[in-house]
């Protein structure tokens, strides 16, 4: 069973990006339930959370995103952060069984996926 081990230690700063708005809640949700004292902040698309993350002061330790969505999908928002934001761990989530070859993100996780899975993974990204 899933245990937290961020209790104690420097809140985390976290970025969910999903087009789909009830996956984008339900991604936020499981996350604030592991981790109420983290920052979690949500873009619709890549887009959207490329300039999120490049905004004045923002730092992310951590960010989880779809694969597929317009705009900008997920691998070419990973590449970008890989560049600029080295530091910055990151979760691909998708409908596909098997990560795309050659994926820049830290992880893969097949949709749909028990909550506990996404927790561990996010626990292994972030204590590296």
């Amino acid at each position: 069973m899933y245990q937290p081990i961020t209790q104690g230690k420097n809140v985390s700063t976290i970025l969910v990006v999903d087009d789909d708005l009830g996956l984008r809640r339900l991604t936020e949700m499981i996350i604030r339930r592991a981790h109420p004292d983290a920052v979690i902040v949500v873009a619709d698309n890549g887009s959207n959370a490329w300039k999120i993350i490049n905004a004045p002061g923002r730092k992310f330790d951590l960010v989880v995103s779809d694969l597929q969505m317009p705009e900008m999908d997920g691998i070419e928002l990973s590449r970008k952060i890989r560049e600029s934001c080295p530091d910055t761990r990151i979760i691909l989530l998708s409908g596909m069984e098997r990560p795309p070859e050659n994926h820049p993100a830290h992880a893969f996780v097949a949709k749909p996926f028990p909550a506990e899975n996404l927790l561990e993974v996010i626990e292994r990204l972030m204590h590296k």
